[in-house]
């Protein structure tokens, strides 16, 4: 599976690398208040987003992260 998370410095930079690559998004970050925001794509069913969710925080909870 590779690396679960891709780190960079600069948010724009992560973002930018992201385009053209996923057919479905889940962005979750913190805004520059501090305030959680979340977006996705249209396509993206909050029965997927979910999944998204609870898969990677098995990956962090396992280790595999």
């Amino acid at each position: 599976m590779g690396d679960i998370i891709k780190t960079a410095y600069d948010v724009d930079h992560v973002l930018e690398e992201a385009k053209g690559v996923y057919d479905k998004v889940l962005v979750i970050g913190f805004d520059k208040e501090d305030g959680m925001d979340t977006r996705a794509s249209f396509n993206l069913s909050k029965k997927d987003a979910l999944w998204l969710i609870e898969h990677f925080k098995y990956q962090i909870l396992s280790g595999e992260v």
